[in-house]
């Protein structure tokens, strides 16, 4: 990287999975590199970890407070503990990488967009109280997922669309308490095979919420009665094994699109 480049935003390596280090102008005084990891000057934000080294395990420097956008995106680490002084994670942060096990903190707020999207060797998540925002695609696509845990959160979590879109390892449907509606495609294409849809969901209005779940063969409602709601566009799309469902009363156009 030349002396006149002096920041790097917007994750240009994103997808990069050669890359195996990075080597700085002796006269670039913008950016720095410790053992091919790059950094912004201070050492405040880790800007990217080299995708093809092949460390199972990484700790960031005390100075290190901040990941940017796609940092470890397609990452060979299959561990990761986010130090306490970290508080967000952010978009596309960890995307594609190795990752089999994230420990996450009580200080953390929120996870961005695709944060851990294709991670095919996740397994174990817990998501602590703390995290009230979870972004579109944040776990979509985790193939081996199928234990997420919700902690209590009394403020309600802030869920984006395709959450577990793909994540064909889930078979049973994983909801938090104190949310009433569940975002469009949120168990889209995943392996569900019976779900319950809790008392706390008084809407149904979420497009593609179970589409093209092969598995999916019954669904029943805790509450058996919903004032003037309706399933959301291609609810049910693509269910092909479907045979069981009782339609709680009082819904309108109960199968639009469905």
């Amino acid at each position: 990287i030349p002396a006149t480049v002096t920041q790097i935003a917007g994750n240009p390596f994103l997808g990069c999975t050669g890359v195996e280090s990075f080597v700085l102008d002796s006269d670039n005084v913008d950016l720095r590199v410790v053992d091919g990891v790059l950094y912004d000057a201070t050492m405040y934000t880790l800007i990217y970890y080299p995708a093809s080294l092949t460390a199972e395990a990484f700790e960031l420097p005390e100075e290190v407070y901040e990941i940017a956008p796609g940092a470890f995106a397609g990452a060979q680490l299959k561990n990761f503990t986010v130090p306490t002084r970290i508080r967000e994670i952010p978009a596309n942060a960890f995307q594609g990488s190795k990752l089999e096990s994230i420990t996450f903190h009580d200080g953390i707020t929120s996870i961005g967009d695709y944060a851990f999207e294709g991670c095919a060797n996740l397994n174990n998540v817990n998501i602590l109280g703390n995290i009230t925002t979870l972004g579109d695609y944040a776990f979509a696509n985790c193939t081996s997922l199928n234990n997420f845990v919700f902690a209590e959160n009394k403020s309600g979590y802030s869920i984006g669309a395709h959450f577990f879109d793909g994540c064909t390892a889930i078979t049973e449907l994983i909801l938090p308490a104190h949310m009433n509606n569940i975002p469009a495609y949120m168990f889209a294409n995943t392996g569900i095979v019976r779900a319950e849809i809790p008392a706390q969901i008084t809407m149904l209005t979420g497009e593609g919420v179970f589409a093209n779940c092969k598995q999916l063969e019954a669904v029943t409602f805790a509450n058996k009665t919903y004032s003037g709601a309706g399933f959301g566009s291609r609810f049910f799309y693509g269910c092909s094994k479907l045979k069981e469902i009782t339609i709680p009363v009082g819904m309108t156009n109960p199968l639009f699109n469905g």
